[in-house]
Formats: structure tokens, sequence, C-alpha cells
């Protein structure tokens, strides 16, 4: 198991033929003071699963964390991987949808992605003051 993509972006969606789209990537986020809302955002990422992964159910941890760490978004996903042939792959698509999320101040925040006994997965972004 691999995250082979993931991405912070305006919106996202998975077409019918299991491309996953992205509109407006970015990895800072604008205020003139704080707290601050941002609107709505998505947090996109495609999970690779191997030959080794068949037949198992993966569950990741997603979390939307703070510059000191501190938990503002939880999630947790189960993903049961089917049959895969040898020296091929598949792919899951995931999209979260955050509505109103309140940043407290300046700084890096990270949506880190956990599962599977795998190294930690970060996806940084930044928070900044801008005038106005």
């Amino acid at each position: 198991m691999e995250i082979a993509l993931a991405a912070l972006a305006n919106d996202a969606n998975v077409a019918s033929d299991g491309n996953l789209n992205l509109l407006g990537i970015f990895d800072t986020i604008g205020a003139s003071g704080f707290p601050v809302r941002h609107p709505t955002m998505a947090f996109a990422f495609r999970v690779r699963f191997e030959y080794d992964d068949q037949n198992k159910a993966k569950r990741l941890d997603i979390r939307l964390l703070n510059q000191d760490g501190k938990v503002l978004f939880n999630a947790k996903a189960q993903i049961q991987v089917g049959t895969i042939p040898p020296g091929q792959f598949v792919h899951a698509n995931q999209i979260l949808f955050l509505r109103g999320t309140e940043f407290a101040g300046e700084g890096r925040y990270r949506f880190r992605i956990e599962g599977a006994g795998k190294e930690p997965h970060d996806t940084v972004f930044q928070v900044v003051k801008v005038r106005r």
C-alpha cells in the first residue's frame, strides 16, 4: 500500500471511469485576521495497492493537524482490497470535503494519512496573514 497522490483542492470528484479529478489545487490559505473559517476544501488522495495487499481490509486514519500537533479533524476509512494479479496494481480514490474549517492562526498545517503499518504520509499547507 502506498499513497500515490494527495492534494488539497477547491473541489474534487471521481469520474465514472475511476479517474480522480482535482480542481484548484492549493497549498496556501490567506486570511486578513484570525481565527478564520475556510469555506470549503477537498482533501483528495489515491492509494495504490500491490499484489501483496490483495484480499485484505486496509484501515486508514486521516487527521488534520496544526503546527503543534493538535488534531483539528479526524476521519477513518476502511478499504477492502480485492484480487490483484501478479505484477499489477489497483487504486482506490478517497475524497474528504471540509466545510467551515477554523484556523486559529498562521502556521503550517498538515493532513496526515496513517495505516497498514506504513510510514505516515503528510500533505503540508500553510495559513498566512495577508494585507487587504
